[in-house]
């Protein structure tokens, strides 16, 4: 069983505060989204240059042609979607609860991360079980927590000697919440900051911010859900959260 993470009165944390947080989240994860914006350029530049050669040769037919260009709109849409995504994170707005497949959404969050996995060694699976993957909740926020768990699980791999495994669970436990565990091979939490890695400002990295778990904690929070971590010096962590099933008739 997982132990809970210290909890916090969500009603007591001012707006702008949360808000300063998310800005300075987005530091955290800009140079993944950097990255996958990087990578749609190249195919998008390397499409459009296929087709000017071909064009250039006569070597193309009008069939061909509308692929290609099918293929260059899709990837600038997938680049523009990154980038919206990231400017609705920037927002100062309240959560906009919908019903959400919650499976769908993490196994976005792993297509966005696994070249950066890929780059670490990270070996990434899917143990989607739930019967039921539908949750109430904000996307762009729970996106947001997705990502943020999903790069520090691989970033605490990096350079890791031993196997670099990345799993991501999801259970309902015969309860009216969805659990998600997201597990890792890296380098684990020592016992002695493990009520600390919660609190605002508090890292353990010599850049970085110290808002990612703590906000990750804060959202889930203001979705009525938990969150829980396992975690053992050198043998990896767990880090789970929960949030409200659809109950749909």
């Amino acid at each position: 069983m997982l132990a809970a993470a210290p909890k916090t009165d969500c009603s007591t944390v001012p707006d702008d505060l949360e808000h300063a947080h998310r800005l300075s989240a987005m530091g955290e994860l800009a140079a993944g989204l950097a990255h996958e914006i990087q990578q749609r350029l190249t195919v998008i530049a390397n499409y459009a240059n296929g087709c000017v050669h071909r064009l250039e040769n006569d070597r193309i037919t009008t069939d061909e042609l509308i692929s290609l260009m099918r293929q260059i709109a899709e990837t600038a849409m997938q680049a523009n979607d990154i980038t919206r995504r990231a400017r609705n994170f920037s927002k100062k707005q309240a959560p906009e609860f919908e019903i959400l497949d919650l499976h769908e959404m993490l196994t976005m969050g792993v297509d966005f991360v696994r070249n950066q996995a890929e780059d670490e060694g990270v070996e990434i699976s899917l143990q989607l079980q739930a019967a039921s993957p539908m949750v109430v909740a904000d996307r762009t926020l729970i996106s947001q927590v997705i990502m943020n768990l999903l790069l520090n699980a691989i970033e605490s791999m990096a350079g890791h000697r031993g196997e670099r495994k990345l799993c991501v669970e999801t259970a309902t436990n015969g309860d009216e919440f969805l659990h998600v565990t997201i597990s890792d091979t890296g380098v684990g939490i020592p016992a002695e900051i493990q009520l600390l890695v919660f609190e605002p400002f508090y890292t353990t990295k010599s850049n970085g911010m110290g808002i990612g778990l703590g906000l990750c904690r804060s959202i889930i929070e203001q979705h009525f859900g938990n969150m829980t971590l396992e975690s053992e010096k050198g043998a990896g962590a767990k880090i789970g959260f929960s949030l409200p099933r659809s109950i749909q008739t």
